[in-house]
């Protein structure tokens, strides 16, 4: 089972790179707080961060696998823990599966969105703008967004199971572990704070400004703005 985690662990790092390129924070100057602006250089960063954790495990795994020095190293990268101690679980493989349904929704938008119009140029007559509706626009207004929530949700239920660096290597006993996991958490809230009161109205003010009458109609056959039947 142990062998089997690499290959997850892989996939994970995938969704995490390819929601990294088709993220969906809005450009710097569209934040004007400086909260929202430290968000948006966090964000990336936590991100690194958690893709460094996964490629840990991955080499633990793959060096335990080995014979002399690199299963000795391996036993030196769990700290507290042994690479035995790694294993697969529900958790893990439930929240795999929902960051690849995150990242095939982000890889779905960003097939069909444009680049968010500028305020400063955009015009209510502006031809060559174009209200992207079909493909996940056609189930909620802001299906990147919503993958953002996803992947935070697949991300919360791998780190909240046995079985994993994080949870076996002892690094959660330590002041500094803690010190990170609350950040992490503290980021990860802020974001969808930020997300839920600011990024969206922000937007669809802009939207309605520019696409009028298209994006009123569009608001009503798309009444969710996040999750259908509920935000």
């Amino acid at each position: 089972m142990l062998v089997l985690k690499a290959p997850l662990l892989a996939l994970d790092i995938a969704c995490l790179l390819a929601g990294m390129a088709n993220s969906p924070t809005p450009p710097a100057r569209y934040l004007k707080k400086r909260s929202e602006r430290f968000l948006l250089a966090a964000l990336p960063i936590l991100d690194t961060i958690t893709i460094a954790a996964f490629a840990l495990e991955t080499l633990i795994i793959i060096l335990n696998g080995l014979r002399g020095l690199p299963r000795r190293l391996a036993c030196l990268l769990m700290l507290y823990g042994t690479p035995e101690s790694l294993h697969t679980n529900p958790h893990f493989i439930i929240g795999t599966m929902i960051m690849c349904m995150a990242a095939i929704m982000r890889y779905s938008c960003s097939q069909c969105i444009r680049p968010l119009p500028d305020l400063a140029t955009s015009k209510d007559s502006d031809s060559e703008q174009k209200l992207v509706t079909q493909g996940p626009y056609n189930i909620v207004r802001h299906p990147l967004y919503a993958s953002s929530l996803i992947t935070g949700l697949g991300l919360f239920l791998i780190f909240s199971a046995k079985g994993t660096w994080i949870a076996e290597s002892g690094v959660l006993d330590t002041g500094l572990g803690q010190l990170g996991i609350v950040l992490w958490l503290v980021v990860c809230a802020s974001t969808d704070t930020v997300l839920m009161t600011r990024r969206i109205p922000m937007e669809e003010s802009i939207l309605k400004r520019v696409f009028g009458k298209d994006w009123t109609e569009y608001k009503k056959r798309v009444p969710w703005k996040l999750v259908p039947g509920v935000y």
